[in-house]
């Protein structure tokens, strides 16, 4: 959400302004998917962990590859 924060403070427009509002729905779904699933079975067995692996495995995607997106090469 940081880069996508940068990208917003350079980027004031309707084209910049979407574009912070799509890209942020994948990270906000995650979420979203994240705490009904606690919620919903709070449970600290294995399958529990390996789930909430698998749930770190898109965000870390995302948080690698946003920049390609946005247009800025730096990594912060």
């Amino acid at each position: 959400m940081r880069e996508l924060a940068h990208y917003l403070s350079e980027h004031i427009s309707a084209a910049g302004v979407s574009s912070f509002i799509l890209l942020s729905i994948p990270v906000w779904w995650i979420w979203v998917g994240a705490t009904y699933y606690n919620e919903r079975f709070e449970i600290e067995g294995l399958e529990s962990r390996v789930f909430t692996f698998l749930k770190m495995l898109p965000v870390g995607g995302l948080a690698v590859f946003i920049h390609l997106h946005v247009g800025d090469s730096r990594m912060v």
